[in-house]
């Protein structure tokens, strides 16, 4: 049997990490300096949001793509200086469950998320790093 989880809202939350870390990746890989206040991440990939966004302000799928791994490096290192000061956490029972799950020799576990992979795999660094909310 196959388990899988999303990170964000599944496994983890967070007070509003994404947000200022994906405008602060913009502003330094692309140049622009956006507004996300009213985008809607979920249910997407970053992939998805960073083409809606950056596509309205005339930027080319195809530089998109080009410019991903320098995305993705710029991403994981704004998000882990912001992550000292907006706060993320596991979820109640996340880490319970899935260890209870790991004992079980016939179930597999995996991560289906939207996040690059440099911040998901942060993120689930992270997960076990920091447990509780910091208020």
């Amino acid at each position: 049997m196959l388990v899988l989880f999303d990170l964000d809202g599944t496994l983890m939350r967070g007070k509003g990490l994404g947000r200022p870390t994906t405008e602060a990746t913009i502003r330094e890989v692309f140049g622009l300096d956006v507004d996300l206040e009213t985008h809607w991440f979920g249910g997407k990939t970053d992939w998805h949001s960073l083409v809606e966004v950056l596509t309205a302000y005339g930027v080319a799928p195809e530089t998109i793509e080009a410019k991903l791994p320098e995305y993705m490096a710029a991403k994981v290192r704004i998000m882990s200086e912001l992550v000292k000061t907006i706060p993320m956490w596991a979820l109640p029972g996340a880490l319970e469950t899935v260890e209870a799950l790991r004992q079980r020799p016939h179930i597999t576990l995996g991560v289906l998320t939207g996040n690059v992979e440099t911040t998901a795999l942060f993120k689930l660094c992270l997960l076990y790093t920091s447990p509780s909310p910091r208020d």
